[in-house]
C-alpha cells in the first residue's frame, strides 16, 4: 500500500511537469508564447495575451498530474478515495510549481510595455493559475461529467491556438499573438462577429449541451452534470482575470476576450443546468409509481374479498345424516339410536348376523 502511495505522488509530480514543459515548448514553438518579443507601446495586449497563456498552460498542468497520479491506488472494482484524489492534486500542483522555472528563466529577456519585472510577473501569473489548476482539479476529480467538461474545453482551446499559430506561419504573413480560446487566424479565417471573441461563448454553450446530456443518459448525478458545462470555461476566465483586461490604445484587443469569457462561464453553466434539471424518463416513471403507491396503498387484506356479481365457487358442504325431528331439531339416525344396543348384542352396525339382511337395508 506504500508503494502504491509514493506511485501517485511520483506519478502526479513528474506529469505535471512533464505537461508543463511540454505546453510551453510546442508554444514556443508554434509562437504562441514569445518571450524575446519587443511589446511596445503600439501593443501593450500582446504582453497580457501571453500571460493569459501562461495562467492556462500552468493550470493544465496541474489537471494532467492529479488525472494520471490518481491512478497508482485505482483497483477494478475499488475507486480511489478522497484522500488519494486531494493527495494526487496538491503533488501535481507541487510538481507545476517545480516547472515554474521553465518560463521563469527566458522571460528574463521579455519586454514589458510598463516598467515591471518580468521574471515575476511571469512566475505570480504561473502561481496563479497552479491555485487555479488546483480548484478545477479537485471539482473534476470529484465528478466525472466536469472532467469531461474540463477536456474537452482543454482540447478544443489547444486546437484553435495550435490551427491559428500554424495558419499564420504557412501562410509567411507576421501575425499577432493568438489569444487564447479566440481564432485569430485573419489569412484564413476573416474577422466577423461570429469568428472573433463571440464563439468563444457558443463553443461554450454548445460543449455544455454535449457534454451534460451524454453525462446525463449515461446515468450521471445532477450535479456532477451542472458543473460539466461551467468547469472549462470558468478555467479560461480565470486565465484572463489573472492576465487583465489589457491597457494602451489597443485595450479592445484584449478586452472583447476578456469580456466573452466570463459569459462563456455562465453560459455554459446555464447550458449544462437546463440538461442536468429535468429528471431521466426512468425516474420520472419510478417517482410516479412510488407517488401513486403512497396515495392509494396496498391492502392485502381486500385481495380475498369477492367482488360483486362475481360468481363464486363454493364447494358443497359434506352431506350428514342428519333428520330434521320436531320443530326443526336435528334428530339422531337410527344406527345412531340404537348403536348401543347393538354394541350388546355383539352385532357391529351395518352388518347382518349370520348374512340376515337388516331390516331397514333397502335393496
Amino acid at each position: 500500500m506504500v508503494r502504491a502511495w509514493v506511485k501517485l505522488i511520483w506519478n502526479s509530480l513528474g506529469v505535471a511537469v512533464v505537461t508543463a514543459a511540454a505546453q510551453l515548448g510546442i508554444a514556443q514553438a508554434l509562437g504562441i508564447v514569445r518571450w524575446g518579443e519587443s511589446f511596445d507601446a503600439s501593443h501593450p495586449s500582446d504582453w497580457n495575451a501571453m500571460l493569459t497563456w501562461v495562467g492556462f498552460i500552468y493550470a493544465v498542468a496541474v489537471l494532467g498530474g492529479a488525472a494520471v497520479g490518481r491512478r497508482a491506488v485505482r483497483r477494478p472494482g475499488r475507486p480511489d478515495g478522497m484522500a488519494a484524489r486531494v493527495i494526487a492534486v496538491l503533488a501535481a500542483g507541487l510538481g507545476a510549481a517545480a516547472a515554474v522555472a521553465i518560463a521563469w528563466l527566458p522571460a528574463r529577456t521579455a519586454k514589458p510595455p510598463v516598467n515591471i519585472d518580468p521574471e515575476l510577473v511571469v512566475a505570480m501569473t504561473a502561481g496563479a493559475g497552479i491555485i487555479v489548476g488546483i480548484l478545477v482539479a479537485l471539482v473534476a476529480m470529484s465528478a466525472r461529467p466536469a472532467a469531461a467538461g474540463v477536456r474537452a474545453a482543454v482540447a478544443w482551446i489547444w486546437f484553435v491556438g495550435t490551427a491559428s499559430a500554424v495558419a499564420g506561419v504557412v501562410t509567411h504573413v507576421p501575425f499577432d499573438l493568438p489569444r487564447l480560446a479566440v481564432i485569430d487566424a485573419p489569412s484564413l479565417v476573416p474577422t466577423h462577429w461570429w469568428s472573433g471573441p463571440n464563439l468563444m461563448i457558443g463553443v461554450a454553450a454548445l460543449l455544455g449541451f454535449i457534454v451534460a446530456g451524454v453525462a446525463r443518459a449515461g446515468g450521471a448525478q445532477r450535479i456532477g452534470t451542472a458543473l460539466s458545462g461551467v468547469t472549462g470555461p470558468a478555467m479560461v476566465a480565470a486565465a484572463y482575470l489573472i492576465a487583465g483586461p489589457g491597457s494602451g490604445s489597443d485595450r479592445s484587443n484584449q478586452l472583447e476576450p476578456y469580456d466573452a469569457s466570463l459569459i462563456a462561464a455562465g453560459v455554459g453553466l446555464c447550458a449544462s443546468v437546463l440538461v442536468a434539471v429535468p429528471g431521466r424518463r426512468a425516474e420520472r416513471t419510478t417517482l410516479w409509481t412510488q407517488a401513486t403507491h403512497t396515495e392509494h396503498p396496498a391492502d392485502d387484506s381486500m385481495d380475498d374479498e369477492p367482488i360483486i356479481g362475481e360468481i363464486i365457487d363454493v364447494p358443497p358442504a359434506p352431506r350428514q345424516d342428519v333428520r330434521q325431528g320436531v320443530m326443526g331439531q336435528p334428530t339422531r339416525s337410527f344406527e345412531q339410536d340404537y348403536s348401543d344396543w347393538l354394541r350388546e348384542l355383539g352385532h357391529v352396525p351395518g352388518a347382518p348376523p349370520n348374512g340376515e339382511r337388516q331390516p331397514h337395508e333397502h335393496r
